[in-house]
Order: C-alpha cells, then sequence, then structure tokens
C-alpha cells in the first residue's frame, strides 16, 4: 500500500506499507518535506493498494 498526504494539491508527505499476511505489516518507507517535520499532516490519500 502506498499512501500520500497533501495539504491543498501539494504532496507533503508518503509512507508505503508492506503487508505479510492478516495479522503483520511494516512500515517499509516514510518521508515528510523537512519544513513540515513534526506538524500534523492535514490529509493522507490512498492511491495505489
Amino acid at each position: 500500500m502506498f499512501f500520500v498526504a497533501y495539504i491543498g494539491d501539494i504532496p507533503i508527505g508518503f509512507i508505503s506499507i508492506k503487508d505479510y499476511n492478516v495479522f503483520t505489516s511494516e512500515i517499509y518507507v516514510l518521508g515528510v518535506l523537512r519544513e513540515l517535520h513534526g506538524n500534523r499532516l492535514i490529509q493522507m490519500k490512498k492511491i495505489n493498494s
């Protein structure tokens, strides 16, 4: 699964989650714009599964 966080129409971060089975998942990679480190993400939208 891949999610992107937006402020308005501007992508500000992303997360990729790897599912192993119905009980286990792993955050594979995560990124947030440096200017927004420590701030709450406004909106997340699933773009691929």
